[in-house]
């Protein structure tokens, strides 16, 4: 992204606001992830440095992005980058007729005639056997990789870069939040999981003690799980109440707390930006190294959740134009 367009964005220099925006962040906060943390006394001031910590990764999100994409039949038929990421220029308009942020905004004319949003997709990628030169022969089973994009979503709709820029800004802060949130929501499944396993496991060893002077009903989760015999039972019960016992410590609420500001005050662990380069041919292909150029290389960035089930998606800020709409629309009415 140019030094010009940072410039309007005015991300250069520290915010003279920057505590009063971390005292106003930390209470929406809290409610979103962990209510009850609100009951301790010192709960902000616990969190007041750690949450400068994720706003300030958060704007850097806007500095790390390049400049905006402009979405146009014209440039559909002149950047390569386009021509990647979208099919054809009738996948190119389904995308844009298909966003609720784009209709929202040019529904309202005095946002103006041209919007800067965010593009969001997924890259797959998948192995196949194809046309391609080996050792100098040309063959028709030459393994290739093939990349391509799909699930487009075109978000936060803007008229200005400045604005589009404070919109990405908080859904960075709204995706971490979530993200400290799906964590906290993971322990506490697990905890009430190893409740329910440890009065199954209690009644397991009780019935074997006695010895089949009684019957346990509904002691496994679905009725034919062998827990082994009484040795192999008291083991398992001593594992889940070890580890029950350990997360009953962590959900305590001085605990919880803590746990929550070291989470937030490292915030790239949470969500990640990473910028992928790719050689590819128009087909998607991905080039060897004696075929690769500049002339196909695309450089994208990708943003990853952190957690036991990562998220990986492409991002690329877009510019819309009316004009560019209709010029799709004419061109897609005449094929």
């Amino acid at each position: 992204m140019s030094v010009s367009f940072l410039r309007r964005l005015g991300l250069f220099g520290s915010s003279p606001k920057i505590s009063a925006e971390v005292r106003e962040a930390i209470d929406p906060f809290v409610q979103a992830v962990a209510p009850k943390l609100a009951l301790l006394s010192n709960y902000r001031k616990v969190l007041e440095q750690p949450m400068s910590r994720l706003l300030d990764y958060a704007n850097g999100f806007s500095t790390r992005i390049p400049e905006p994409l402009d979405l146009s039949l014209r440039k559909f038929t002149m950047d390569p980058r386009i021509g990647m990421f979208f099919a054809s220029p009738v996948s190119l308009l389904e995308t844009i007729d298909s966003s609720a942020a784009l209709s929202e905004f040019f529904a309202q004319p005095h946002l103006g005639d041209e919007a800067y949003a965010l593009l969001v997709m997924q890259r797959s990628e998948k192995s196949r056997f194809g046309m391609g030169n080996e050792n100098g022969t040309l063959r028709a089973d030459v393994l290739q990789k093939v990349v391509s994009f799909n699930a487009h979503r075109l978000t936060l709709a803007e008229p200005t870069p400045e604005a589009f820029a404070a919109a990405l800004r908080n859904r960075s802060v709204q995706l971490l939040t979530q993200v400290v949130a799906a964590k906290l929501a993971t322990q506490d499944r697990r905890r009430q999981q190893l409740e329910a396993d440890r009065q199954r496991l209690m009644l397991r060893v009780e019935a074997a003690r006695r010895q089949g002077q009684c019957i346990v009903i509904d002691g496994t989760r679905d009725g034919s799980e062998e827990e082994g015999d009484l040795d192999s039972m008291t083991a398992k019960l001593a594992a889940v109440e070890s580890e029950l016992a350990s997360l009953k410590t962590a959900a305590e609420l001085p605990n919880r707390l803590n746990a929550v500001a070291e989470l937030i005050g490292a915030p790239e662990q949470l969500l990640g930006m990473h910028r992928a380069s790719l050689h590819l041919d128009r087909m998607g292909i991905v080039q060897e190294e004696e075929n690769a150029n500049a002339q196909n290389l695309l450089c994208f960035e990708e943003v990853e959740t952190g957690g036991e089930s990562p998220v990986r998606r492409v991002v690329v800020p877009v510019r819309v134009t009316r004009e560019a709409i209709r010029e799709l629309e004419d061109s897609v009415a005449c094929t």
